[in-house]
């Protein structure tokens, strides 16, 4: 879903396909590296839902869902 949620504000979604294993990506995308690219410089990626998270830059936010490796849409 993306647009204005009913009670959490607004959600968006990204998608790209790219030409690497999705195991590779996965740990990419879970590092301290990769998160830092996505949510920001000090974040560190919670595998909680309802976990909340801060950057440096004071971006804050809340983990909404995980879901580890998932392949495909939805």
């Amino acid at each position: 879903m993306v647009g204005e949620t009913k009670d959490a504000g607004f959600e968006i979604g990204v998608s790209q396909t790219i030409p690497f294993p999705i195991a590779q990506v996965w740990e990419f995308l879970v590092s301290d590296a990769g998160v830092a690219l996505w949510l920001g410089k000090g974040a560190r990626l919670a595998t909680e839902k309802g976990t909340p998270y801060a950057t440096e830059d004071g971006t804050a936010g809340e983990i909404r869902s995980y879901h580890p490796s998932r392949t495909g849409s939805g």
